[in-house]
């Protein structure tokens, strides 16, 4: 995973910004967010519809794009929420 990330179910997205994407929005505040999932469509739509909440939003696409690029990146999963 990204080193900064901070892993976030979509499906809580999906049903109205619940469970920790309410209290990471709210951590967040004006803050730049940037999404990315494994291939960058789930990415692109969660960054889309941030945006359109006012949100600062941008998509880095796919996490193979984030490496390519030289980012740090660290192990993680799904039970590693934060660094």
């Amino acid at each position: 995973v990204a080193a900064p990330a901070v892993l976030l179910p979509k499906s809580e997205f999906d049903a109205g910004l619940i469970g920790e994407w309410k209290d990471f929005l709210a951590k967040a505040g004006d803050k730049q967010i940037i999404t990315y999932c494994r291939v960058g469509r789930r990415a692109g739509v969660v960054a889309a519809a941030l945006a359109e909440k006012g949100h600062k939003v941008a998509n880095a696409g796919a996490f193979k794009d984030w490496q390519a690029a030289g980012l740090p990146t660290r192990s993680g999963g799904p039970d590693q929420k934060k660094p």
